[in-house]
This record gives structure tokens, sequence and C-alpha cells, in this order.
């Protein structure tokens, strides 16, 4: 059928067969079951809800076409079941606020799916679960989970690796690991973690290449695991951040204060007996609005990058194990002339030029220059 407003607020289920379209117009949608789509569904402006906390199956089951438009749309869950779904999600916001059996979003097979300039919020009062049996893996545009009891996980053994371009934790958690599964992370652009993000083994990657912002800001717990990450720069407000006891390479900078690399603001921090390297081919400054923190293993690590303190809230650095400029620079004066000491519990190693200005450099360990 097609009508420029539609409601079907007292449907327990909608089916549409392999043959039917259903073209909606400006109106409202809602579906308080199962919304089984074999057909087209086209969804144009409409404001659509279907199977809105519901838990007893799938929300949505896509076997077909479906055309989300640009409304505001609610769904419990949804499935994709077979090689011919295709769902392009509304470039509005999309809210999948329950679960079957606790599966919010699952791929059955070789689906397409497709989220550009959409933002879908995950927003359960319990878990979330994303996983798949076989198919490519879509992109998220900007996703985000919206509810302190939130826990967005993959299915065990059937996850998937995590793909997204704009990443908000405003309040619940994604815990990176579900039993059998560890999926990685890679967020192209900007993450804000408000609640709380458990990276496990997982590899992650936070804005590597970003300029415009704070790739990573932390106001809530960033618990860090034990996996490579890569982030274009750090920023925490409150709460706390655990690094990885792994490698983090740090390849950028928010250019527009003053080529930041890390910043610190509020909250407490933990090296986690980590590494963290600085490789951006360009300035990398660092500086603290509070307290101070201790690095564990600090490398820089590019020909080109110059690591210096911020202008003029710099701090004076303290490596908790070893201290090594592979290559590149590190100069301990800001541009207002403030110098910062260094002090260094290992060993360090120096092949590319540390400028020490009026700073004191304290080694406790053995000092090899490789000239």
């Amino acid at each position: 059928g097609s009508n420029t407003a539609w409601t079907l607020s007292a449907a327990a289920t909608m089916s549409i067969g392999a043959l039917g379209t259903f073209t909606g117009g400006s109106g409202t949608c809602t579906v308080t079951g199962t919304t089984t789509l074999n057909g087209t569904l086209t969804c144009n402006t409409s404001t659509c809800s279907f199977g809105s906390g519901y838990t007893a199956a799938y929300s949505v089951e896509v076997n077909g076409t479906f055309n989300g438009g640009t409304g505001t749309h609610t769904i419990g869950s949804i499935a994709f079941n077979n090689a011919a779904a295709s769902m392009t999600f509304s470039t509005g916001t999309t809210t999948i606020n329950s679960a079957s059996s606790n599966i919010a979003f699952y791929i059955y097979n070789a689906a397409t799916i497709i989220t550009t300039n959409s933002t879908i919020v995950f927003a359960r009062a319990g878990t979330q679960i994303f996983g798949r049996t076989s198919g490519a893996i879509t992109t998220f545009n900007n996703l985000t989970i919206n509810n302190a009891s939130c826990l967005f996980t993959p299915y065990s053994g059937q996850g998937f690796n995590l793909t997204i371009t704009k990443f908000t934790i405003t309040a619940g958690t994604l815990n990176t690991t579900n039993g059998a599964s560890t999926i990685n992370l890679t967020v192209s652009g900007l993450t804000n973690v408000a609640g709380t993000l458990t990276c496990n083994a997982s590899t992650c990657s936070f804005g590597s290449g970003v300029t415009s912002d704070y790739a990573l800001s932390v106001s809530g717990t960033f618990a860090g695991g034990s996996g490579a990450h890569t982030m274009g720069s750090w920023a925490c407000s409150a709460g706390s951040t655990t690094f990885t006891s792994g490698t983090t390479t740090i390849d950028s900078c928010y250019i527009g204060p003053g080529s930041i690399a890390m910043y610190y603001y509020g909250g407490t921090v933990s090296h986690g007996n980590g590494t963290i390297v600085f490789s951006r081919a360009g300035l990398q400054t660092y500086g603290t609005a509070g307290s101070l923190w201790s690095f564990y293993n600090l490398v820089i690590n590019n020909a080109s990058c110059l690591f210096r303190p911020f202008a003029p809230t710099g701090f004076n650095l303290t490596v908790a194990d070893t201290y090594t400029i592979t290559t590149g620079t590190h100069n301990t004066m800001d541009t207002s002339n403030n110098s910062r000491n260094i002090a260094v519990t290992g060993v360090s190693s120096i092949t590319g030029t540390l400028t020490t200005n009026a700073s004191t450099f304290t080694p406790s360990g053995a000092v090899t220059i490789n000239s």
C-alpha cells in the first residue's frame, strides 16, 4: 500500500510478502510485535516503531528490502536472514532498545547493510549482543551506547569486528570480549567515552590521523586491556583511563589548541605497564590542567616528530621504566620558554635528539647515546 500518513498502532505483527511493497509518507507506524519483511518497506520521513521493548522474538526480520528514509526509528532488535536482505538505515536516529535472547543485532547471511549518515543507538537496560554467521561486516556511521545498564558485547564465537566512523558511549558499556569472541574496534573519527569501554586483548584504533579534535576523549572509564592500540590523540576530563599493557601509538594531535597529543583535565590515569609511542611527522605536545601521572615505557619514533610540552601547561615527565628516542626530537622547553624535567627509573636510549634546555634530566638506569 501507499499513503502519506500511516498508523498501525494496534498491530501486533506486520508481514510484507516477497512481492509486496509498503511505502510510508510523513506519518507514523507502530508495530508492537515482529515485522517480517520479505518484500520492500520504504519509510520516507515517517516516524516508525518496530517492536519497541519486544523480547519474544526479533522485532524486525529482514529478508527483503528496508529503505529507512529520514525519520526517527525505534526498533527492539534486528535479524538479517539471507543474502537478499538489504537494509538502509534512516539518516535520522535509530534506537535499538531491546533484544531477543539478549541478541539485538544479528547477521545470518551476507546481507547488505547501509548506515551512511545514520545514527544508531543501543539503549537497552540489559545485555545487547551483536553477531553474525557469515557475510561482510558493515561500517557503522554514528554508533552510540546510551543506557547506564546496557552491556553491548559480541556473540560468543560469532562476534564481528566493529568499524565505526564516530563512536560515543554516553552511558553503559562496550565489552569487546564475550566468551569465545574478542573483537577488534576501529573508529576512524572521534570516540567519546562517558560510560565504560573495556578493550581486553582487542586491537583498537581511535581516530588515527585525526586533527580536528581529541581522537579519544574520556570522562568515564577506559580499560585498555592488553591489545595494540593506535589513537590520534587522547584527553581525560574525568573518570579513569588505564592504558593497554601492550603498545599505544599516538600518531596525530588536536591541532587547534596547539598540536596536543595528550592532555589531562581531570580524573585518574594509569600507564597499565604499557608502552606509549609518539609517532607523528610533526609537532606533538603534552599538557595538564591538574595532577601528573607517569608513563611506563615512553618512545618517540618518527624522524619528523617534535615532542615538547604544551605552553604554558606542560608537565614534568616521569617514566617508570624505559625512555627511548628511536628517531625524532624531544625538546623539553615549550614555546613560552618553560622547561620541564624528565625522571626515568629504568634505562634510557637516545638515537634521535634530546634537547634538555634548562630542564633536569634524572636517569636512574643506564643511558645509551646512539650517535
